[in-house]
This record gives C-alpha cells, sequence and structure tokens, in this order.
C-alpha cells in the first residue's frame, strides 16, 4: 500500500472543515450585515432629519481614502480578506485564513515539499478561497442590485416629478429600498451630504456595484445637471429600457440554463472520478503521484482540465451574462 490513501483522507478531511468553517462564516456574516443594514437605514434617517453643515478641514472620506492607500490594507484586499466597504479584518476571518493556510502548508509537506517552500503553495490556497469567496459574494450583491434597480430608478421618478431635489431622491431610496440598493444609496446619501459631489458619489456607487445600466443612470443625471432638461422623463425611460434588458437577459439565461448545467457537470466529473479511484483503487492513481512521467500527465490533465473549464464558463456568460 502506498501513501496515497491517507494522503487523499487528510485532503478530503481538510476540505470539509475548511467548507464547513467556510460555511458559518458566510452564516455569521449575514446576520452582522442585515444588523448593520438596519443601523445604517436608522442613521440615515436621523442624518435627514438634521440640517447641511458646512464640513471643513479633514473630512471622515479623506481619512478613508487614507486607511485604503495604507501598505497593510492594499495587501488585506490583494489577499481577499478586506471588502471595497471594510477597513480592518474581522477576527474569524483572520484566524480562517491562518487555517486555510495551514492546511496548504501540512498537505504541500506531506506530498514531500519542504515547509519553508510550502509557505507558498499555502498562502496561494487561502488567497485562491478568499478571493473566491470574495467574488461570489461581490456577484450576489451585484445581481441582487440590478434586480432592484428598477425599483429604485421608478422611486427617484415619483420624488423628481413630485419636485424633490436629486439628492434627496436618492435618500429616499436609501431609506425605502430593502438591502442591498438601500444601504448603497444611503452610502452615496452619507458622501454627498459630508460634501462629495453628487456625480462622484453616484459614480463611486457604480464603481462598487458594477453594472451597466447603472452607469446609464449616472450619465443621466451628470448630463441633467450640466445641460438642464425634464430629468424625470429621462429617468422614466431610463426605468422603462432598464427593466426590458433585465427581462430579455433572464429570457437568455432560462434558455441557456442547459448549457451551463451541462458546463458543471462536464467539470466537475473528472473530479469526482479521480476522488472516487484516489478513495477505493488507489493503486490505480499510483504512478500519476509516484512518477515523473505521471506527474507529467497529471500536471497536463490539470492544466487541460483548467483551460476547458474556463473556456466553457466564458461561452456560457458570454451568452447570458455573469451567474
Amino acid at each position: 500500500m502506498t501513501a496515497l490513501p491517507a494522503l487523499a483522507v487528510a485532503a478530503l478531511v481538510v476540505a470539509a472543515v475548511a467548507a464547513a468553517a467556510l460555511a458559518a462564516a458566510s452564516a455569521a456574516r449575514q446576520l452582522i450585515a442585515a444588523a448593520g443594514f438596519r443601523a445604517r437605514a436608522r442613521r440615515a434617517a436621523a442624518l435627514r432629519s438634521q440640517p447641511a453643515v458646512e464640513v471643513r478641514g479633514t473630512t471622515s472620506l479623506d481619512r478613508r481614502s487614507a486607511r485604503d492607500a495604507s501598505p497593510a490594507v492594499r495587501l488585506a484586499r490583494l489577499a481577499g480578506l478586506l471588502a471595497a466597504d471594510e477597513q480592518a479584518v474581522p477576527r474569524p476571518r483572520a484566524l480562517l485564513f491562518g487555517l486555510v493556510t495551514l492546511a496548504g502548508i501540512l498537505l504541500s509537506a506531506r506530498a514531500g515539499v519542504p515547509v519553508v517552500v510550502a509557505v507558498v503553495p499555502g498562502l496561494m490556497l487561502a488567497t485562491g478561497m478568499f478571493r473566491w469567496r470574495q467574488s461570489r459574494a461581490s456577484a450576489a450583491v451585484s445581481r441582487a442590485f440590478e434586480m432592484q434597480l428598477p425599483d429604485a430608478i421608478g422611486l427617484m421618478v415619483r420624488c423628481v416629478r413630485a419636485g424633490v431635489p436629486v439628492a434627496e431622491s436618492i435618500a429616499e431610496a436609501g431609506a425605502e429600498m430593502p438591502a442591498p440598493a438601500g444601504p448603497l444609496f444611503a452610502a452615496a446619501d452619507r458622501k454627498i451630504r459630508l460634501g462629495r459631489p453628487l456625480e462622484a458619489a453616484l459614480w463611486d456607487m457604480a464603481a462598487a456595484v458594477r453594472i451597466a445600466e447603472f452607469n446609464f443612470l449616472c450619465v443621466a443625471v451628470a448630463v441633467q445637471r450640466e445641460t438642464g432638461g425634464n430629468l424625470g422623463e429621462t429617468l422614466a425611460e431610463l426605468e422603462a429600457t432598464v427593466r426590458k434588458r433585465l427581462a430579455l437577459r433572464l429570457k437568455v439565461r432560462a434558455l441557456t440554463s442547459e448549457a451551463r448545467a451541462s458546463a458543471f457537470i462536464i467539470g466537475a466529473l473528472p473530479l469526482l472520478m479521480a476522488g472516487g479511484l484516489a478513495l477505493f483503487a488507489p493503486d490505480y492513481l499510483a504512478p500519476l503521484v509516484e512518477t515523473g512521467p505521471g506527474r507529467v500527465l497529471l500536471g497536463t490533465a490539470i492544466g487541460s482540465l483548467l483551460i476547458g473549464a474556463g473556456i466553457m464558463s466564458h461561452l456560457v456568460h458570454r451568452e447570458s451574462g455573469p451567474a
């Protein structure tokens, strides 16, 4: 018997523990985020009831920009430990990052890599997992915001037609819309009250959500403030256009659901087969790990699988939009 079964079992155990920890951390983050959204909505309502004051000297936006420029914050964002609106790494997330890094180091050392060199693949594993988790969370927020955007624009249209200024309509959207649109509009309203120009606050919000339809809103507001015109009618036309684009995108996604399911099954099948063979027939896969030509073939297979998965993902997302 070779050492492959023990290595496979250790890998599966570490993967299961990491998945459970990620799931628990995600659930805790959702609960904390929900409480934070409610608190932000209350603070935004209290802020709107107060008169605007002139801001002098260094504002909180300036201090936040200085913190964002620090090497520690940039490194944490690069590793996937910080989101765009966060300034400090929570302790549970930092602990989980350390555990995943340690697991990667142990697995690399078990495979024969020196401990000093094994730190690199351990950090790469933790960084890859956290950046993937962050990208998935960001994509989920963007999808939810995209679904709520027509209703938010409709609320702004009604406010503008009633004679409410654009800045106050943004504040109203922040108070009335649910998460994630409500907190994002409330954050833009806070920036405007702290002295940030309206167009700049909207473009900051557009950079956070990364949705083309919201860019249309930013352009419409900027053009109207520079040249004048009926903003209510412009926003009403934009609302209708966004609803049509969203309906068309959902229809395309429904029509391409079979292709996306096929791509997922084809990409996961080699991994499932390799895991099953490693558990029930380790001698069959031993030459791929213990011999030089086998390692070359194994690396070639993994590279081909990654390239194929990337091509299928690109083709599917090109037809149906981001998943």
